[in-house]
């Protein structure tokens, strides 16, 4: 398991079970590396439309297989524990209520 911080200096967990769901999506292979810079300066942080515990972490890179998309890092988030749901490529930011944006 590790432990990363996001830009408020909150932990959040990444287990080993999540890391190998993240790998199940073919483009998060060369892009695992890039979650704990996207917990610590992300882009765009968005609250989930679903569900008000999940935040939705983005950042934008420019990748050699995919062009320029959003790694987006889905964290849980109660009072006692965060952790990462999952994380994957997106083209644009997704919907939901902007909680921090980068100037």
């Amino acid at each position: 398991m590790k432990i990363f911080k996001d830009y408020l200096g909150s932990q959040i967990r990444l287990t080993e079970e999540r890391r190998q769901h993240i790998l199940l999506h073919p483009e998060m292979s060369d892009m695992i590396e890039n979650i704990e810079d996207t917990l610590l300066m992300p882009d765009y942080v968005v609250q989930s439309l679903q569900d008000e515990e999940v935040t939705l972490y983005n950042k934008y890179y420019l990748t050699k297989k995919f062009g320029g998309k959003y790694l987006c890092v889905v964290v849980k988030e109660n009072e006692n524990d965060s952790f990462i749901i999952t994380s994957f490529l997106i083209n644009k930011i997704p919907k939901g209520k902007l909680i921090w944006q980068k100037n």
